[in-house]
């Protein structure tokens, strides 16, 4: 018998065949796994269902139980059976059943339906409680047939299961059910929404962590090797200034820095554009490698581990040479913030110090906590600081919050301001302006006086610069050093108080126009009024044309109107052509070349120049010499030209003006000329022919010259030498005198030359022109001359001393008795100072005069006028060279002349030694001298010494002379002094000229030279 007596250790008696076993399988973990609703649980409900038994052993085909599944069965509360078609067969199942009812638990039989029909799968044992089938079951049945929705149907199941074992209200189970899955997915969602919300945090986060960081900045240091930005700007200040620096990091790393321009093009207006560092995965850097606006890789900037050497290459791994000096690499030492202290100059990769073309071996900086540079020095071999060779001992930077530049200053060793002459130069410190963007606005120029001035001598004293809204500076306006406006002068020699510029949409210049404010008209009555150019995709230029006022096409200085350029895929240019008015070929100025060509080797050195006529012929470069020829060079590791050879059309050697066809340079460590020698068409040595000064004598030549140097790069040697090396006396031109020496030394003080002597073909000292043998010089101040000339209004800064001596360093008198001349300059004047040897004024009599006083100025046409003034010894006004007292000169340009007219000591007009008063040229527009007319002091025309009064030119389409005629004062044809009135210039297939002659009556006739 069966013992009642139990204690419930399982809730649920799973009860099937072991063909349904999957169906048990999912009941057990559905049961086991599911929770009680919260809101049950606060009822008083358990928090899950007990255990439940599902037996796993195949039965034999005994239908006797085993004692376990019997134990298991007296400790169950409910019974559920898995019933299919095949389960009334398992006597197994019956057996299970009938012991639960045995056990009074037949009101706790659940049948789960899982195949076929309740008549055929519900056996009688779960029909009837009792044996004798009278007293029905009716078991609940929780039906799970229903395939389609297999889900929804498991789930009822489960329920009605469910309700049972815990004796609740199924429908009430089934509400709560559906609220907890409806938190159970709103849950889920919640889930699903925080985990996609982490996804794209974290994706975020990745992309931002990969994505490339702009920055922007005014300018950047270099720490520790790495660029740092400083002066940081929003992308506002970025879009409204000329230039700027954008950083781009990726994961935390530098990658590249540019330089652009408001419109984010690349700035041109510098040699590298683009910085590129690679850096370790240390974080240390290796190398920097800098492009320029074509994205072409100017230089490679080289560290070593502890960044102590800078190695500079380019882009083939050879050395980088600058401007052909030899220094490749840099030793560094830095301060404890990681910025460049000292710099010394290596010249090779075993460190051997090599100075620069200033004498120096290195640089020494002071910088602030942000690593700008404060302060700078030039130092020699030994680490001491030295002046440069203009005397500046120290330049002094001084900096905006923004870190723009304001102010730059010369001192002396004792931090003096410094006033320091020549083109670089001509002032002792800058101040600059900027507006609230960083663009430049003014820039001024002061001497050590802190007075304004204007730099060096003829250059504005300051500049107002407008800016539009992108940066681009639209209107620039020149002043003098009283706040007036300067009439300025540019490479061009176009003449302007203020320019004006337009830009394209990459903010490239378009247009230049350039005005006299004084009226607001166009200047240059000379030139062109403007000019416009136009861009490659690479904002290249290819096109510049110049223009009048009214916009018509004019001829520049250089005589065309149209220049275009084409550019190789490294965006070397390869050609240049000119073109006239009429958008039709013409030549370059004076020359007779259309077109240049330009050839380049693997590293983009230039090695061959190609000169064509209008024609597409190979000319030569003037109208001189055989046949036409290219010039081919080859370059040094540096950069240096060290070979130029000139070769015909078949690539032949060929003799050249200079009747040479080769020549060949050397160079010194440092990257100075040391030696320059000249071959034939066979390579053999050939001496280098020119034209002597003087008629009838010999042409001078040499075969070499070689230059040496002293430890500052101060030429102080030069010798010439025959083709069989031996020392040759040569012809030199210096002071208006022609000289003879076969070696000249050079002396210096501070980089000044002090002294010039000449030697012979055996080194000993002589005398190169009569009794010249040696020339000094001194460098002093205007005031030391103020008790010899009778001037208040000349003060010019700098006057050199130049004084004659013989080879005995006795003093002379040179062939213009004197022996000592002064010469000062700056924009507004000129003095010419002779004297003797106890510095007295002395007539020099290759002018007559003891001093002369230029004066230049412009005219309310903007012409440029100078007036030449002399004086005898007691500073009375004489007649110079038998012409007059003053001079007045107007030139149509820079060179020609317009106008000149001689005046006496009383400045009345007077005929100067050649015949006349007054000189008028008149030009074309492409600078031609068409004709000019000599005129008395009535201002009538006047025969000139050499009979005539007038000259009237032709020119061809070249700007080549093909016609000359003369006229008398009758301005009619006349006869000149050589026997003609007229000539015609033909110029045959090799540019060589024919000239034939005609009388006044226009016959041709013949002249014997």
């Amino acid at each position: 018998m069966i013992n009642k007596e139990v204690i419930y250790n399982y809730d649920v008696f799973i009860s099937y065949r072991h063909l349904d076993d999957e169906w048990s399988k999912w009941l057990l973990e559905s049961l086991e796994t599911w929770k009680v609703p919260k809101e049950l649980v606060k009822k008083g409900f358990p928090e899950r269902i007990g255990r439940v038994f599902r037996d796993e052993e195949e039965l034999s085909s005994s239908s006797n139980l085993t004692k376990s599944i019997e134990k298991a069965l007296i400790q169950s509360k409910y019974l559920v059976v898995i019933c299919s078609k095949e389960t009334p067969k398992s006597k197994w199942v019956e057996a299970e059943i009938k012991i639960f009812k045995e056990l009074g638990r037949s009101d706790r039989i659940i049948v789960m339906l899982i195949d076929g029909e309740p008549s055929e799968s519900i056996s009688e044992e779960l029909r009837y409680i009792d044996i004798d089938k009278k007293i029905p079951l009716n078991p609940i049945i929780a039906d799970v047939r229903d395939k389609e929705n297999q889900k929804e149907t498991k789930q009822k199941a489960l329920l009605q299961i469910l309700s049972c074992v815990l004796a609740c209200d199924f429908k009430d189970l089934i509400e709560k059910e559906k609220i907890r899955e409806k938190i159970i997915l709103i849950n889920k969602i919640t889930i699903l929404l925080c985990f996609l919300i982490i996804i794209i945090f974290s994706i975020v986060l990745i992309w931002k962590h990969n994505k490339v960081k702009l920055s922007y900045y005014n300018d950047f240091v270099y720490q520790y090797g790495v660029p740092k930005g400083i002066g940081k700007l929003t992308k506002k200040q970025y879009h409204q200034r000329a230039s700027t620096y954008i950083f781009e990091h990726k994961k935390g790393i530098l990658k590249r820095v540019k330089r652009v321009n408001s419109y984010g093009i690349l700035d041109k207006n510098y040699n590298i554009s683009i910085w590129i560092p690679e850096i370790d995965s240390k974080g240390n850097i290796k190398r920097i490698i800098c492009k320029d606006h074509n994205n072409k890789i100017v230089m490679i900037k080289e560290y070593s581990s502890d960044l102590k050497i800078i190695t500079f290459q380019n882009e083939f791994n050879l050395p980088f040479i600058f401007n052909g000096n030899s220094t490749v690499r840099y030793k560094a030492e830095y301060n404890e913030n990681g910025y460049i202290t000292n710099e010394l100059y290596y010249k090779d990769s075993w460190n051997t110090p090599i100075s620069d073309k200033n004498g120096f071996y290195g640089k020494q900086y002071e910088v602030d906590e942000s690593g700008v540079i404060t302060a700078e020095y030039g130092i020699n071999s030994n680490g001491n600081i030295i002046p440069n060779k203009e005397g500046i001992y120290k330049i002094k930077y001084t900096y905006d919050d923004n870190y723009n530049l304001i102010k730059e200053e010369f001192t002396d060793k004792n931090d003096n301001l410094i006033y320091i002459d020549g083109y670089d130069y001509g002032y002792s410190y800058i101040i600059r302006d900027y507006d609230i963007n960083g663009n430049l606005i003014k820039k001024s120029y002061f001497n050590e006086n802190k007075q304004r001035i204007l730099k060096d001598n003829y250059k504005p004293s300051y500049i107002v610069y407008n800016i539009d809204r992108r940066g681009n500076t639209t209107n620039i306006i020149n002043y003098d050093e009283n706040g007036k406006l300067f009439l300025d002068i540019n490479y061009e020699q176009i003449q302007y108080h203020t320019c004006n510029m337009l830009y394209d949409n990459r903010g490239n210049i378009i247009e230049t126009s350039f005005y006299n404010l004084s009226n607001n008209e166009y200047l240059s009555p000379i030139s062109s009024s403007k000019y416009k150019m136009i861009y490659d995709e690479n904002n290249n230029i290819i096109e510049k044309s110049y223009y009048d006022k009214d916009n018509n096409l004019v001829n520049c200085f250089n005589k065309y109107s149209i220049l275009k350029m084409k550019y190789d895929s490294n965006y070397n240019l390869i050609e240049e052509s000119y073109y006239n008015t009429n958008k039709e070929p013409t030549v370059y100025r004076n020359n007779n070349y259309h077109k240049i060509e330009y050839e380049y080797d693997n590293f983009d050195n230039l090695i061959e120049k190609k000169y064509f006529d209008i024609d597409g012929k190979l000319v030569v470069l003037n109208k001189y010499g055989n046949e036409g020829y290219e010039i081919k060079i080859n370059y040094d590791k540096r950069g240096n030209i060290i070979e130029e050879s000139y070769n015909d059309q078949n690539g032949k050697l060929i003799l050249n003006n200079n009747k040479y066809a080769l020549k060949k340079i050397e160079y010194n460590e440092i990257g100075l000329k040391t030696e320059e020698s000249y071959y034939g068409t066979n390579n053999e040595a050939v001496l280098f022919f020119k034209q002597s000064y003087y008629i009838g004598k010999d042409d001078y030549t040499y075969h070499k010259i070689e230059y040496k140097y002293d430890d500052l790069g101060n030429n102080i040697e030069i010798s010439y030498y025959d083709t069989n090396d031996k020392l040759i006396i040569t012809e030199l031109e210096h002071d208006s005198m022609f000289i003879n020496a076969a070696k000249i030394k050079y002396e210096y003080s501070n980089f000044n030359l002090i002294k010039e002597s000449y030697y012979g073909t055996n080194n000993e000292p002589i005398n190169a022109y009569s009794n010249l043998g040696m020339i000094k010089y001194e460098y002093i101040d205007y005031r030391a001359v103020t008790n010899l000339i009778k001037d208040e209004t000349i003060k010019i800064k700098n006057i050199i001393k130049t004084s004659y001596y013989d080879k005995d360093e006795k003093p002379i008198l040179n062939k213009y008795n004197y022996h000592a001349k002064y010469i000062g300059k700056d924009n507004d004047s000129e003095i010419n100072i002779y004297c003797g040897t106890n510095n007295e004024l002395v007539i020099n009599n290759e002018g007559n005069i003891a001093y002369s006083i230029e004066n230049t100025y412009y005219d309310s046409n903007n012409y440029k006028v100078r007036t030449l003034r002399t004086f005898g010894t007691n500073n009375e006004p004489v007649i110079y060279n038998n012409h007059c007292f003053k001079f007045v000169t107007k030139y149509f340009g820079n060179y020609d002349i317009a106008e000149s007219e001689c005046y006496g000591t009383n400045n009345e007009p007077i005929l100067g030694r050649n015949g006349y008063f007054k000189y008028e040229g008149i030009y074309d527009d492409n600078y031609n001298l068409v004709s000019y007319r000599l005129y008395g002091t009535n201002n009538q025309l006047t025969l000139f010494k050499n009979n005539y009064a007038r000259v009237d030119y032709k020119y061809d389409k070249n700007n080549r002379k093909i016609l000359a005629k003369y006229y008398g004062t009758n301005e009619k044809p006349i006869m000149n002094i050589w026997g003609y009135a007229s000539y015609k210039i033909t110029y045959d297939s090799k540019e060589n000229a024919v000239t034939n002659y005609y009388d006044d009556k226009g016959k041709e006739i013949r002249i014997i030279d």
